[in-house]
């Protein structure tokens, strides 16, 4: 399986979403929950049924937005790792343990980030959401399916990222000085 992000080249034109600046997610960005086609993995007692108010925290945005995002999520990458110029200093972890996600929900604990911490989750181009540290670090799993997903993740102010590779690879950099 090849990354999402691998599957297709960009030029990305828009300045500012490779500079410094935060990414901006305006309110006419998100979709309705219910619309959202990952929805299943939170509302279907199958996979997780989760709590309303831990719900309300995952917003789904708009496919046109995701795509955005996903442009921007490409940059990050250098293959199936985080480039490395952009962030020189990184963390693994390597998820083989089918009986508990508790190992990874730890270990992303111990990446120091606050848990209010507004986040981007960038699937592919037509699937992204914002949520927050917090809400990721206790769903991870649910945001991050073996052999399915490549996902990126990074907070609007773009200073780290966490790259899921499909072969439940978790690489966590803080971006170069």
């Amino acid at each position: 399986m090849v990354p999402h992000q691998l599957l297709y080249c960009c030029a990305y034109s828009d300045a500012s979403i490779m500079s410094g600046m935060d990414t901006k997610v305006e309110p006419n960005d998100y979709q309705a929950m219910e619309d959202f086609h990952l929805k299943w993995r939170w509302t279907d007692a199958t996979w997780n049924f989760l709590p309303h108010l831990d719900l309300a925290q995952i917003q789904p945005l708009l496919p046109s937005k995701a795509k955005e995002l996903n442009e921007y999520s490409i940059t990050l990458l250098a293959g199936e790792k985080l480039n490395t110029e952009m962030f020189p200093n990184t963390s693994e972890i390597i998820d083989r343990d089918d009986e508990s996600a508790e190992p990874v929900r730890n270990w992303l604990g111990e990446r120091g980030v606050a848990s209010e911490t507004a986040i981007i989750v960038s699937w592919d181009s037509g699937t992204a959401a914002v949520t927050n540290w917090g809400i990721f670090c206790k769903y991870w799993d649910d945001f991050c399916y073996a052999l399915a997903d490549d996902v990126v993740i990074w907070p609007k102010d773009r200073s780290w990222t966490l790259f899921y590779f499909h072969e439940e690879v978790i690489s966590f950099g803080h971006r170069a000085e």
